[in-house]
């Protein structure tokens, strides 16, 4: 916004004080609602000054957005002279130039009315800057032009000019009535002004998606929570991963100042006490300090909760995490065993099958794998079963004695399933569980369509190892062209693999093609000349191609090399 001229600056201050002779009586009600702001960077340097305008008895105020930018905190300067420190953003708009913020007033202040009805074109309006007198300045002019901003608010051309020391003083209906804050023309005309709905203004609220918005990020003071306390925890999630563990307990104790009565502030206050506990160790608060502050915030959730088996579950699950992952902690509170007491008491209010999950989880680390599918199986019997809660009793199946590990796989069956489109990541995962339960049982063509499952599961982005067991399983289904595709896709991502030129000579040898099993075995010797299998597969090329003399030259190398199927050939072939 350029700078209004000085001849401007004379003609505006000809009119404010024949203005001032005829003051409407609410001007110098209003006043006090106008305060001055100064805004410091981190080193304390100031760099702006400005004006604000307050529209709450709770001390919110709409503002200029530059006169923000970049700073660390900011002061506003009242009426009387008093300052006090902006707390917290609660929104802004730096498109257009605004912002509003909350001052930290230790109690209610004078705050401006902000209009109910639009003024039209050709009304009558009033700019009150800051002023630290008893006898405001104020200037009059008129709405020229009335033209929509967003939604249904507006942006009012004036017939009012204006200095910059006046960018955001705001503007009045003749009645007293707040409805826009002053912005300059850019052509820096001497005759008009802008004026942007304070209504909209008013409307600004940070929301979950801003935590990384420039427009915040740009300004180091504190931002307000949203409105809601859903979107409030959105933000809390997003912020506590960029934070320090020092800097996230400041975040943890502002949300539960901001929202006393929501239980999830506790919880995730009391979840940070206990993973951070030894990060946030200062001089006279040990880890075990954090543990008992832990608690204390678990009980003050339960105090708030209006569903506590909520409460106990989520202390179940920190507990038994904790216990688990940290062997040196020695505490009964903490410990395994009073997880289980505590989870046994959220279901005892409410068995959620999810409560369940946990249990499972539970009885699974102590190695107790009955009880642990039992508890796995209450959800999968239920409208809640999930891929993990099959899964996981796959798992615990597996580990009982005399298993039917078809049972195992059906379950894997039930987990991969499950997925759905939603979690291609974790289906690809159980597919090779499946795999490897399958070859126990000899389930090649089963196999084969399992690693393509995966294969598309993946989208194709697999390492060499992937095509080296598929042509395995191809191999043993007796697939020797698919097998020798697969080997040779391998070898394509790892051509000085020793065991891939060995596998691809195996699948030439089944094709009779002896000469060209011979040129691959070489190759694998060049890279590994003690590779004993080798020597036995080119002996059995000798074999085939009838060169008996080439036969045992190979077979006593292998023998030599310790391959023990090579010393029942050399008997049968080297008498």
């Amino acid at each position: 916004m350029k700078k209004i001229t000085l001849l401007a600056f004379a003609i505006l201050s000809f009119f404010t004080l024949q203005a001032q002779e005829k003051a409407p009586k609410w001007v110098k009600k209003s006043a006090p609602a106008v305060v001055s702001v100064n805004t410091y960077d981190a080193a304390g340097t100031k760099l702006r000054t400005g004006t604000a305008v307050v529209t709450s008895a709770n001390g919110e105020a709409l503002a200029d957005y530059a006169l923000f930018k970049d700073a660390a905190r900011a002061v506003i300067t009242t009426q009387k002279g008093i300052e006090y420190p902006v707390a917290a953003i609660i929104g802004a708009d730096d498109f257009y130039d605004v912002i509003k913020i909350k001052i930290d007033f230790p109690k209610k202040q004078p705050f401006a009315t902000l209009a109910t009805a639009k003024p039209a074109a050709g009304s009558a309006v009033i700019m009150l800057p800051y002023s630290d007198t008893k006898q405001p300045a104020f200037k009059a002019g008129t709405i020229k032009e009335v033209t929509t901003l967003k939604d249904t608010y507006s942006y009012y051309e004036l017939n009012l000019p204006l200095v910059t020391t006046q960018l955001s003083a705001p503007i009045f209906t003749d009645a007293g009535e707040l409805i826009g804050l002053a912005q300059a023309d850019a052509q820096a005309s001497t005759t008009r002004s802008f004026a942007i709905s304070a209504a909209y203004v008013n409307s600004l609220r940070i929301s979950a998606s801003d935590a990384f918005n420039k427009s915040y990020t740009s300004i180091g003071i504190r931002k307000a929570w949203p409105a809601s306390v859903d979107d409030a925890l959105v933000m809390l999630f997003v912020l506590s991963g960029t934070q320090s563990p020092a800097e996230k307990l400041v975040t943890l104790t502002d949300f539960i100042e901001t929202f006393p009565q929501s239980q999830e502030g506790y919880i995730n206050r009391a979840s940070h006490y206990a993973y951070a506990r030894k990060q946030l160790e200062t001089a006279g608060k040990s880890a075990a300090y954090f543990l008992e502050k832990a608690n204390d915030d678990i009980e003050t959730a339960l105090s708030k909760a209006d569903n506590k088996a909520e409460v106990f579950y989520n202390q179940a699950n920190l507990i038994y995490n904790l216990a688990a992952s940290d062997s040196l902690l020695q505490s009964a509170a903490w410990s395994i065993e009073h997880a289980l007491e505590v989870l046994d008491e959220a279901l005892a209010i409410d068995a959620q099958p999810q409560y369940n999950i946990l249990k499972g989880d539970i009885k699974f680390y102590q190695q107790k794998y009955d009880e642990a599918l039992a508890a796995y199986n209450i959800v999968n019997s239920s409208d809640q079963a999930t891929h993990g809660s099959y899964y996981w009793a796959a798992k615990a199946k597996q580990q009982l004695p005399n298993v039917n590990v078809s049972e195992v796989i059906a379950l894997l069956d039930s987990a991969v399933i499950s997925c759905g489109a939603h979690f291609q990541k974790e289906a690809a995962h159980y597919v090779l569980e499946r795999v490897a339960l399958k070859t126990d049982l000899g389930l090649f063509k089963e196999i084969v369509a399992d690693y393509d499952l995966y294969y598309t599961l993946v989208k194709g982005e697999v390492a060499d190892v992937f095509y080296y067991y598929r042509e395995q399983a191809k191999f043993r289904l007796g697939d020797l062209d698919g097998a020798m595709q697969d080997i040779n896709e391998a070898l394509k991502l790892s051509p000085k693999d020793a065991t891939y030129l060995a596998e691809k000579a195996a699948i030439q040898v089944r094709l009779k093609d002896y000469e060209a099993a011979l040129q691959s075995i070489d190759a694998a010797l060049v890279l590994d000349p003690t590779f004993a299998a080798c020597y036995r597969l080119r002996a059995v090329c000798y074999i085939r191609l009838k060169q008996p003399a080439n036969v045992c030259a190979a077979l006593t190398k292998a023998v030599e090399l310790g391959d023990p199927v090579a010393v029942k050939l050399k008997k049968q072939h080297c008498k």
